[in-house]
């Protein structure tokens, strides 16, 4: 366990005391959502970089 958070950290990803309803809730929109759309974020960085600095050549 993660010393002084690591109570906070598990109670924040159960949403209570055990794993029920609320935590299930929680993944599965972490999945849906949050996931998703940063791995978009980090694309549009990432082409925006390539349009930006351009492909470099072979090493």
């Amino acid at each position: 366990a993660i010393p002084v958070i690591g109570d906070f950290m598990v109670e924040l990803l159960r949403g209570g005391e055990s794993v029920g309803q609320s935590t299930l809730t929680r993944f599965y929109s972490l999945h849906t959502f949050v996931l998703p759309w940063s791995l978009a974020v980090f694309m549009l960085m990432h082409f925006l970089m390539i349009r930006k600095q351009g492909i470099s050549g072979p090493l």
